[in-house]
């Protein structure tokens, strides 16, 4: 098999059925061809998604590509043109916001960079390569609870189920200016990976967003603590922690956002409040300061890659 060379992408983010659309969605973005097609990577290219163990591909690949949608709306599905190649079949999708990422200046070089993960997704069917697909789709349903917001920039990232996989994330021949997230040089594994870079591309992905009408009231609370910043959004629940680690070579960010947890939405937006715990430096607590409800969370980073994790538990104050 020819080597798969990485271009552009393919990938449907659905709010409600894709095809065909149910009568109270609606389209917030689209550039799948007609009846939702893509162009496979024989007659157009795609993106690799590696996990550096497989013989094909020895190298670890994790793209994320920007999209904007043009209609506000709530995601109850995600499509993407995906083809299995050999490996594990199997990758992990997630959703997340854009943020600001001026490390290097350059028209080869993106302004943006993945931020709030906002989403996470396990898919372990995708359907095998061949060379003339274009109609397949691999289907993300029953998602909730996320919010997008028309002229927002957000990123779709794949990871690989494991080191073996080997999947191509199909693309479309259409010229429109996107921004490519991914690691900015060869590296055998992934966790090997310590920076990313933005990349502007003339290519973009096959995206397709339907949805019921947006929400109103939706918010990000932010507040710093040590080590980073904790944001919580009020419309989902999710608390995500951002290390405040910078690479000592280049001053680039190390690690991502992560979501480490989630508060009930409940009577939340405008009831938030987070505070650094004051016997241990790497707990915070996120509280509803209307029903009482909080969750402590641990808000930790991998001193070897600067990546964070951490967990959180809920409790109710008496």
């Amino acid at each position: 098999m020819k080597q798969i060379l990485g271009r552009s992408l393919a990938m449907g983010l659905a709010m409600g059925a894709l095809l065909p659309v149910s009568a109270d969605a609606q389209t917030l973005f689209s550039d799948l061809g007609s009846s939702g097609t893509y162009t496979p990577y024989a007659t157009g290219g795609g993106r690799i998604v590696t996990g550096g163990g497989n013989p094909s591909y020895p190298y670890a690949n994790v793209p994320a590509y920007a999209f904007s949608p043009a209609t506000s709306g709530i995601v109850t599905e995600i499509d993407l043109g995906l083809s299995y190649v050999s490996g594990t079949n199997g990758i992990t999708v997630t959703l997340w916001t854009a943020v600001p990422w001026s490390i290097y200046v350059g028209s080869s070089f993106g302004t943006i960079q993945p931020g709030i993960q906002l989403g996470s997704w396990t898919v372990t069917v995708i359907p095998s390569y061949t060379e003339n697909s274009s109609t397949a789709l691999t289907s993300i349903k029953g998602i909730s609870g996320i919010e997008l917001t028309a002229g927002n920039q957000y990123f779709i990232q794949l990871t690989p189920a494991d080191a073996t996989s080997y999947v191509v994330w199909n693309g479309n021949s259409l010229s429109e200016n996107t921004t490519l997230w991914q690691c900015g040089a060869s590296f055998p594994t992934i966790a090997a990976c310590n920076q990313y870079i933005s990349y502007a591309s003339t290519e973009s992905g096959a995206l397709d967003v339907l949805g019921t009408a947006a929400s109103v009231g939706a918010e990000i609370v932010q507040a710093s603590v040590a080590g980073g910043a904790v944001l919580v959004n009020t419309s989902s629940g999710k608390i995500t922690f951002c290390p405040g680690q910078v690479n000592g070579n280049n001053g680039a960010p190390r690690g991502i956002c992560t979501a480490i947890g989630e508060i009930s939405t409940a009577e939340l937006s405008g009831n938030v409040q987070i505070n650094a715990g004051t016997l241990a430096y790497d707990t915070v607590f996120v509280t509803n300061t209307k029903t009482g409800v909080f969750v402590q969370c641990g808000v930790l980073t991998n001193g070897s890659n600067g990546r964070p994790f951490g967990g959180c538990t809920t409790h109710q104050a008496p």
